[in-house]
């Protein structure tokens, strides 16, 4: 597997996990990695955001859960 294809699994693993262990279900996040993938999805949602935009990150940070955010995912090494 390539990066790319690597990052492509573990966003969708990531959002599958906090669905059913957090209660979240970021649906616009996942359509957006489905749609244009997963390194454009990251590099457009690590800009700066609104507290509108922050809603999903808020969501799991919330129930301790920051391990589960895209930007932990994109740090890793």
């Amino acid at each position: 597997m390539t990066l790319r294809q690597d990052l492509q699994s573990e966003l969708e693993r990531t959002y599958q996990e906090a669905g059913e262990r957090i209660g979240y279900w970021g649906k616009r996040f996942i359509q957006k990695v489905q749609r244009v993938a997963g390194v454009a999805t990251a590099k457009d949602m690590l800009k700066p955001r609104t507290l509108a935009q922050r809603k999903g990150l808020d969501a799991i940070l919330a129930p301790r859960r920051p391990h589960r955010s895209m930007e932990s995912i994109v740090i890793k090494k």
